[in-house]
C-alpha cells in the first residue's frame, strides 16, 4: 500500500533554507560543527538573515528537530490507522517509515544521532517525540486489538525495543536504499518476535 510522505512543515524561504542547510551540514559534519558562518555559506544567505529566524544555532537546531518529530508522529499515526485489518500493522507502518527516511536522510540521521549528542533541549525534544510514538502506538493498536493481552508498562516496553531495532533499521535503509525490501521484511520479524517474546514471558508464573 503506498502512503502518501507527509510533509515538512511548510516555512518562509529564508526560514526552509537555514533549516535544510543545518540538516544537511549536521548529518554531514556533526551538530557540534555548526556555526553562524558557516550555516550561512551553506544556505546562501548572510549572517544576519539567521538571526532573523532564530536567536542561535542551538534554537534553530531545537526547531529542525521538533519540525522533524512533529511530522514523524504525524506520518506514523496515519500509516497505523491505514494499517489493513488481518495483516501485520508492522508493513504498512515501517514500509511508511523506511520511505520517510529515505525522503528526509538529513533530517533522520541527525535526529537519531542528537539523541545521544551534547544538546539537552534537543535530546529532550526527541525523547519526548519518541515517548508519544510509544503512547499514540499503544493506544491505536489496542483500539484495533493488535496488541497481546498484556499490561501498558509491558507493552510500552516492547515498543521501546521495536522502535529502537527498527530506527536503527531506517539508518541502514538510508545507507543502502537497495535493500529496502530486505529490511522491511526484517523489522516485520523484530515487530512478531519482540510482541511474542513479551507475551510468553508474562505468561510464565512468578517465582516466590
Amino acid at each position: 500500500m503506498s502512503m502518501k510522505l507527509a510533509p515538512i512543515h511548510q516555512y518562509g524561504q529564508g526560514k526552509r533554507k537555514l533549516l535544510d542547510a543545518a540538516a544537511r551540514l549536521a548529518a554531514r559534519e556533526g551538530a557540534a560543527s555548526l556555526s553562524v558562518r558557516a550555516l550561512a555559506q551553506e544556505a546562501g544567505l548572510s549572517t544576519n538573515a539567521i538571526y532573523r529566524h532564530f536567536e542561535s544555532v542551538d534554537s534553530l537546531m531545537i526547531e529542525l528537530i521538533a519540525d522533524f518529530g512533529g511530522q514523524l508522529r504525524e506520518g506514523l499515526r496515519a500509516a497505523r490507522l491505514a494499517a489493513p485489518a488481518g495483516q501485520p500493522p508492522s508493513r504498512t507502518v515501517v514500509g511508511w517509515l523506511l520511505d520517510f527516511a529515505l525522503a528526509h536522510p538529513d533530517e533522520f540521521v541527525v535526529s537519531m544521532r542528537e539523541r545521544h549528542g551534547a544538546l539537552a533541549p534537543a535530546k529532550d525534544a526527541i525523547e519526548a517525540s519518541l515517548t508519544r510514538i510509544r503512547q499514540e502506538m499503544l493506544g491505536d493498536f489496542r483500539a484495533q486489538g493488535r496488541l497481546p493481552s498484556l499490561s501498558d508498562q509491558d507493552i510500552d516496553l516492547a515498543l521501546r525495543v521495536i522502535i529502537d531495532q527498527t530506527f536503527g533499521l531506517c539508518l541502514q535503509c538510508i545507507e543502502a536504499p537497495q535493500r529496502r525490501s530486505a529490511i522491511l521484511a526484517e523489522a516485520e520479524l523484530v515487530f512478531m518476535w519482540v510482541m511474542a517474546g513479551a507475551a510468553t514471558v508474562s505468561a510464565r508464573p512468578t517465582s516466590t
